[in-house]
């Protein structure tokens, strides 16, 4: 689906630009959010190895950002974010605050 292929593109993105990253993944615990994270493994193939942690959250959830601050203990290079605008905004943000 639409998803899968959007993520499959971020996948070749980060083989390309940064190959040997650490990725944490922070995403939507609903169809949504599992089919990109589908997406993002499978675009990334033999290294899908490379996600470092994988959280979910619930649309339910007031914030994001104990998520982001579990996933910050994974050190990883790069935080791939599957949400809608509220949670991606929340995470940006306390992304920003923890360095």
């Amino acid at each position: 689906n639409n998803y899968r292929s959007e993520a499959d593109i971020y996948a070749q993105y980060i083989l390309r630009t940064m190959p040997e990253a650490r990725i944490g993944v922070l995403y939507q615990n609903d169809d949504f959010g599992k089919d990109y994270l589908a997406g993002l493994r499978e675009g990334l193939g033999e290294r899908a190895r490379q996600i470092v942690a994988e959280i979910p959250f619930e649309l339910s959830t007031p914030t994001v950002e104990p998520m982001v601050v579990a996933l910050k203990a994974a050190n990883p290079d790069v935080v791939f974010h599957i949400g809608t605008p509220k949670f991606v905004a929340q995470g940006i943000k306390k992304v920003a605050e923890l360095g």
